[in-house]
């Protein structure tokens, strides 16, 4: 799987717990979003990819928080 197997997880639980926030808010419509999109379980599989990838390409550094908070929920859940 991944090399650093412990911030993954860790990071995926976090990542999935956003992503059925998000899921979650639409039904209550476009109220609070500027226009309805359709999140659904591609834009999670697309984050873990980001993620993984993101870690393999960082494994002997620390993970920063702000590099990957941007790649996942400012590209991918920002429609």
């Amino acid at each position: 799987m991944c090399a650093r197997e412990n911030e993954f997880k860790s990071i995926l639980f976090a990542l999935c717990y956003f992503h059925a926030c998000v899921a979650e808010r639409r039904k209550f419509g476009p109220q609070g979003w500027n226009r309805s999109y359709p999140f659904n379980t591609g834009d999670l599989t697309i984050s873990v990819n980001v993620l993984y990838n993101y870690l393999e390409a960082n494994a002997k550094v620390s993970v920063q928080q702000e590099p990957c908070n941007l790649r996942v929920s400012g590209i991918t859940y920002k429609p």
